[in-house]
């Protein structure tokens, strides 16, 4: 990967990177999806379910974009 084709981001609360990764648990499988703020690499969102179905995602970034998911607003 070149310098200019990474992702870079000034402000915090602008770009965002998520993923979704299975985790053994006993005899099955969890679902975790998760999402950090860029700029300051902060987790910012995550679900955790036994589905990988578009709610996992859709969850995960809902407290991304909840006013109540900022900690300077507390």
């Amino acid at each position: 990967m070149h310098h200019e084709d990474r992702i870079a981001a000034r402000e915090p609360d602008t770009t965002w990177c998520g993923d979704i990764t299975c985790v053994p648990v006993g005899w099955t499988w969890l679902y975790l999806a998760s999402a950090i703020d860029i700029c300051s690499r902060r987790g910012v969102g995550w679900s955790f379910t036994d589905h990988m179905w578009a709610s996992l995602v859709s969850d995960a970034l809902g407290m991304v974009l909840s006013p109540v998911a900022d900690a300077s607003t507390a």
